[in-house]
């Protein structure tokens, strides 16, 4: 059994251990598992993000991301981007949380959110390329330049990122090699071959022209 990310009911998780059948968690890393997990650390993607911003020069970074409540992926990549911000001795409270049915509004409202707590506002990591490609939208709309006003950065490196003006500096996801990784951990479980508990794809940065 292939499952994605790690929200599940109790009675399932029983369930799945009772089958005494080979189970991998895919898009995960550090969470709790059932059996078997493949994905990458995503704190440590969203620090090496926090890590290049903080190295290009800005000091005034904010955070827009869905409420790490609801989702515990979600809360990983904040935490992993506070860490670089703490490490640099830079304010790690500037958050902004939108509901994650808000797509490429949640951008716009960040923004406005965060520009009006920061003036000085010079950078924002969004949690998902959504959120920072209405994030450039907004931008656009008010004369701000991206990145000479304010840099934007993103994750999961989707389609859009390529394509957008300024094209967005992310993190790439490794979806294809997470799927390969998941098959092969099936296949040496159920052929009898020791298997890792968790496997990691690593993750990349994708630098471009917003940051």
């Amino acid at each position: 059994m292939v499952l994605t990310g790690d929200a599940h009911l109790p009675q399932s998780i029983t369930l799945l251990r009772q089958a005494r059948l080979p189970v991998v968690e895919s898009w995960i890393f550090s969470a709790p598992i059932i059996d078997m997990a493949v994905g990458f650390d995503l704190g440590a993607a969203a620090f090496a993000m926090g890590r290049h911003l903080i190295a290009r020069g800005y000091r005034h970074i904010g955070y827009a991301g869905y409420a790490p409540a609801e989702n515990s992926r979600f809360l990983e990549r904040q935490q992993g981007f506070q860490r670089a911000l703490r490490e640099a001795r830079l304010s790690d409270d500037l958050l902004f949380h939108a509901e994650e049915r808000s797509g490429f509004r949640g951008g716009r409202l960040a923004l406005e959110a965060l520009r009006m707590r920061e003036p000085r506002l010079d950078a924002i990591f969004c949690s998902t390329d959504v959120f920072a490609a209405g994030l450039i939208f907004e931008c656009q709309r008010h004369g701000i330049r991206v990145p000479v006003d304010l840099a934007v950065a993103g994750y999961g490196d989707f389609e859009i990122a390529a394509e957008i003006v300024p094209r967005l500096s992310t993190v790439r996801t490794r979806g294809y090699e997470i799927g390969q990784a998941a098959a092969r951990l099936i296949l040496d479980r159920a052929e009898g071959r020791e298997a890792p508990a968790r496997y990691d794809v690593g993750h990349e940065l994708v630098l471009r022209e917003s940051s």
